[in-house]
This record gives C-alpha cells, sequence and structure tokens, in this order.
C-alpha cells in the first residue's frame, strides 16, 4: 500500500518535472509581456496574474521539495508530511490555495470581459468564486487546528478539502462553458462566409476548453483519491500548481502573440490572419464585395483585434475582441 511518505516523494519529483516546464512557459511570458510594454501595449491584468502565479507556484515547489528531501534524509527529522499543521504544511498548502484563486480570478475575469452586457451570466460564476474562496478559508482554518491523531480524509480536513476542489472543478466548467458558447456565437455571426476564419475560431475554442479540462481532471482526481481514502492526493495537489501555470501561462502567450513560441530567431510575433478565399456576388445589384479580412494582431486582447469588412457591424467587432 502506498505510503504517505512515498506519495509526497512522488508528488515532489513529479511537480519538479512539471515546474521545469512551467519556467520555460514562464520566460516566455515574461519575454512576450516586456515587449509589449515596450510598444505601450500593456494589459495590466495579464502582468498581474503573471507575477502573482510565478511567484505562488515557485514558493510552492520549493517548500515542497525541501520538505520531502529533508524529512526523507535527515537524522533527526522533525517533519512529518502528515502533520499538516506544521509551519511546513501551511507554507505548502497556503500558496496551494492561494493558486487556485488567482486562476479562478483571472476566469471570473475572462467571463466578465465577454458578457460584459449581460450581467445575469456573470452572477453564477460570481457566486461560486465567493463559495470557493470561503472553502479555501475554511481550508486553511482546518489546517491550524489539524492534529496527528486526525485523519486526513475525514473531519473538518476531508470535508474541506472535498469542498475546495469542487467549487473550483465546477466554476472551470460553468466558465469553460460559457465562453465556448461566446466563441461559437461570435463565430456564427462573423465566420458564415469565411471557413478559413472558422477554423480559427474553432482553434480557439479547443484551447480554452482543453486548458480548463486539465486543471479539471485534476481537481476531480483529488476528489477520487480523498473519497477512497488515498494518498495519491498528495500526489495530485503537488502537480495541480505547476499545471496552472503551464495552462494559464499557455493562455498568456496566446493573448500576447499569435505565433507559435519558442522560436527565439522570431522577436517579432506574425498576426494571425483569417482570409476569405473569394469575393461573393450581391445577386440583386450585382455589386461585388471584398473579401472579409480579419486581422488577430497578437491574438485578440480587449483592445488589440482589428476588424475590416463591408458588411459587418461594431458590436461583432467589440465580442470578437473581448475573446479569449
Amino acid at each position: 500500500m502506498l505510503t504517505p511518505e512515498d506519495a509526497s516523494l512522488m508528488g515532489a519529483f513529479a511537480q519538479a518535472v512539471l515546474f521545469g516546464l512551467y519556467l520555460n512557459v514562464a520566460c516566455t511570458c515574461t519575454r512576450l509581456l516586456w515587449r509589449r510594454h515596450k510598444e505601450r501595449r500593456t494589459h495590466h491584468h495579464l502582468v498581474i496574474t503573471h507575477v502573482i502565479l510565478f511567484c505562488l507556484i515557485t514558493f510552492r515547489c520549493f517548500t515542497v521539495i525541501v520538505r520531502s528531501i529533508y524529512e526523507r534524509w535527515h537524522i533527526k527529522s522533525a517533519v512529518i508530511v502528515l502533520d499538516l499543521g506544521s509551519s511546513w504544511g501551511l507554507a505548502a498548502n497556503v500558496p496551494w490555495v492561494l493558486t487556485i484563486l488567482v486562476s479562478d480570478t483571472f476566469l471570473i475575469y475572462r467571463i466578465v470581459v465577454v458578457w460584459q452586457r449581460y450581467f445575469w451570466a456573470v452572477i453564477f460564476p460570481v457566486l461560486l468564486l465567493l463559495a470557493d474562496a470561503g472553502s479555501g478559508v475554511y481550508f486553511i482554518v482546518s489546517l491550524t487546528s489539524y492534529t496527528e491523531d486526525q485523519s486526513v480524509f475525514a473531519q473538518n480536513l476531508g470535508t474541506s478539502t472535498r469542498m475546495f476542489c469542487s467549487f473550483t472543478a465546477a466554476l472551470n466548467i460553468l466558465c469553460t462553458g460559457l465562453l465556448a458558447y461566446r466563441i461559437v456565437d461570435v463565430q456564427r455571426r462573423v465566420a458564415f462566409e469565411d471557413a478559413h476564419l472558422k477554423k480559427g475560431m474553432s482553434n480557439i475554442m479547443a484551447l480554452v476548453v482543453e486548458s480548463a479540462s486539465l486543471w479539471t481532471a485534476i481537481s476531480v482526481c483529488i476528489i477520487v483519491t480523498i473519497s477512497i481514502q488515498n494518498y495519491l492526493e498528495f500526489l495530485f495537489m503537488d502537480v495541480s500548481c505547476p499545471t496552472i501555470g503551464l495552462v494559464f501561462g499557455s493562455i498568456i502567450i496566446r493573448v500576447s502573440s499569435g505565433s507559435s513560441h519558442g522560436d527565439d530567431d522570431k522577436e517579432e510575433s506574425r498576426p494571425i490572419q483569417f482570409d476569405g478565399s473569394g469575393a461573393s456576388s450581391n445577386s440583386m445589384s450585382g455589386a461585388r464585395h471584398e473579401p472579409a479580412t480579419i486581422t488577430l494582431n497578437k491574438f485578440p486582447t480587449d483592445t488589440d483585434a482589428t476588424l475590416t469588412s463591408s458588411g459587418y457591424p461594431p458590436v461583432v467587432h467589440r465580442k470578437l475582441e473581448a475573446i479569449v
């Protein structure tokens, strides 16, 4: 049977691997955001999210790695992995909660931007975020009152962990559905005569859905392992923070530049263009219209997308800007 010490060591190893991947993504994010700052096109919400996530994830990863090494090989170790109420336990789990809350807040921000004229669509996600924050506080309080003779799967600690993961999973699923619906709606309104644009919008939706699904799957795994009282819970908790960093770092990269990342020789990213393959003719007047051209300069953000078309109203332009 898997012991808590073994699960903690496995989690630390998996977390170290994912953290190395996240560092690469974080460096790319920093370079792109700095370039946007020099071009006077800074998006402050992206910068703030990136900096906070980097600090929390780095602190959490180093704490877990040092704790695992110390408890495994130190001769007179006073650190026990099940002593979650100790300073080591709080230092590892408080950043875990804050990382999840920051990522959920970023999702809510995107929902507010996309559905800015429809307040009814934002009410329930905001309520879920408040419940998520409340259950996170309950989890921290349960840690402070935890003793070694208690079970990590039952009583206040097990209940608070299940509540917190359930709320964040529900929030991610709901926000993913709202974003996907909005993308489909804009795709139907704008891309009805441009197959290339339709394909590009489908790729955007795939990115949003797949990104949220990854963290949601980890949340479900934590809930399941707690329910069956398996110490693999520690492994999934350890890999969650760098996974969140990879997911949201990738989204920030896509938002900051429309090009693929990793090419050092491409300092200037190419805009993503969806061009109609041909012109359409008006059967009544015989007038010809220019093919619809949509340029997503460094991917659509709050102010970067420019739409040029003779037939699309400005409101569609604003909706397209808000996507992702």
